[in-house]
């Protein structure tokens, strides 16, 4: 069994919401970013406003609501619910352990990956910012 395999064969307990509105252009990639949230509400508007503010447009973010807390949860469903090409996924418990610090990247990105549009597809942590032309110079 391959790792997608296993990894499907799990039962994880999460909840998929598709891109609302969708304007891709079909004449370039489709960059598609992961950001799992749990709590750092302010960092992570910044690290979602720095996808936002790119100078390349064709880009699908998968918001992932790791069983974050209340303000961090609300934001993120208004900013799937107003902007283009944003899908979220949501947990109802957070995926991190200390046991095993993996499990959030398991648990939390792969969901992220199998329902990515991107040809190219990177994750950006909630406490990180892209500068202006990171995802130009990825496509």
């Amino acid at each position: 069994m391959n790792a997608i395999e296993e990894f499907k064969s799990k039962e994880l307990v999460y909840e998929f919401l598709p891109i609302i509105r969708e304007k891709f252009n079909s004449n370039e990639p489709i960059v598609s970013i992961i950001i799992d949230c749990y709590y750092g509400l302010d960092l992570v508007k910044q690290s979602i406003q720095s996808v936002l503010n790119q100078d390349y447009q064709n880009v699908e973010i998968v918001l992932v609501d790791n069983g974050a807390k209340e303000n961090v949860s609300k934001y993120l469903h208004d900013i799937y619910t107003r902007h283009k090409n944003i899908a979220l996924i949501k947990f109802k418990e957070n995926q991190f352990s200390w046991n095993d610090v993996g499990l959030t990247v398991i648990n939390c990105v792969n969901p992220a990956i199998l329902n990515c549009k991107g040809s190219i597809v990177t994750h950006l942590s909630y406490d990180d910012t892209f500068s202006l032309n990171c995802v130009s110079r990825m496509a």
